[in-house]
């Protein structure tokens, strides 16, 4: 059996079930159930006993900024992504990543596609960036974001680190539209996407992208 548990107020009730699995009898139902406590935010972090939880259960996250966080706290979280369709598992158009990686060629391509919102830590991304840059890396930054107000500030840091922004805008769709719209980058260091990509585009995109 599994038991799944999510949020600071389920924790103490996980321990519990742990105890009452171990004083049954027999014994060894308590090696037939497997526990899972899984980390949505950070509310209520204070009030777990981090150590207690890790000793009788799996500890999960959904994200990469989550276990991060997890990690703080002195656990080792297993990140299970939530929100993924069955589409997301396909293949990518082999030719498609082919062309991107040429034209990728001698950079670094990371790509980020997230809500301007800062707890996307785009801020943080272009540090990261700049830094490479002045270490002659040589990164391509492939920004998508949103409508969100923050996105105005993260535009102005790219300025303010020396970063040489441009704007694309694929007026085809698919596939060859992103293809059209991510041509000629020497000249850049961030391509600010500024229409949507669409699922396939996406697919090829993060598959030619070193990061």
């Amino acid at each position: 059996a599994v038991v799944m548990a999510e949020e600071w107020q389920t924790a103490d009730a996980l321990l519990h079930v742990d105890h009452l699995l171990k004083r049954s009898s027999p014994a060894k139902h308590r090696n037939r159930v497997r526990l899972f406590w899984n980390a949505n935010n950070v509310f209520g972090f204070d009030r777990i006993d981090f150590q207690r939880l890790r000793s009788v259960a799996l500890v999960t996250t959904v994200s990469r900024y989550m276990k991060q966080l997890m990690h703080q706290e002195g656990v080792e979280a297993v990140m299970l992504p939530n929100g993924l369709s069955p589409d997301a598992y396909l293949a990518p158009d082999r030719a498609a990543v082919n062309q991107l990686r040429r034209m990728f060629a001698g950079r670094i391509a990371i790509t980020k596609m997230a809500r301007w919102d800062p707890d996307k830590n785009w801020l943080g991304s272009i540090e990261i960036i700049a830094h490479m840059k002045r270490l002659g890396l040589r990164p391509l930054l492939i920004a998508r974001g949103g409508l969100e107000r923050h996105g105005l500030e993260v535009l102005g840091a790219m300025h303010r680190a020396g970063l040489r922004v441009a704007e694309r805008d694929h007026h085809e769709s698919g596939l060859r539209g992103l293809v059209q719209a991510l041509s000629d980058t020497a000249s850049v260091d961030v391509l600010h996407v500024t229409r949507h990509v669409d699922r396939d585009s996406r697919r090829a995109l993060f598959r030619a992208s070193d990061v």
